[in-house]
């Protein structure tokens, strides 16, 4: 589940990763990938109006991109499970609890 506290410490190195992502079943819009230990969040957009993938950095920073890096996969769904928290708008994020 994504929050505000995740933080990618490297970005050049999780960029040339080769990652796996697959559809957060907690949070509709987001794919989450393992690299090093630690969950990558990445945020699918509302192409073309916005960039198609936005990956999560922490500290209310992203990186923006249309074409994702080379080693990375997007395992696609046709929908979130029905517990899924509904997408919110980039930028913000649920509560913690």
């Amino acid at each position: 589940m994504v929050s505000r506290d995740v933080r990618v410490d490297d970005l050049e190195a999780a960029l040339s990763a080769t990652v796996s992502f697959t559809a957060d079943p907690k949070d509709e819009g987001w794919y989450r990938g393992q690299w090093a230990g630690a969950d990558l969040y990445a945020r699918l957009g509302n192409f073309p109006d916005e960039h198609l993938y936005s990956l999560y950095l922490g500290n209310g920073r992203w990186m923006d991109f249309t074409t994702k890096p080379a080693g990375w996969s997007f395992a696609s769904t046709a929908d979130w499970p029905p517990g899924a928290r509904p997408r919110l708008p980039k930028g913000y994020f649920y509560p913690e609890s």
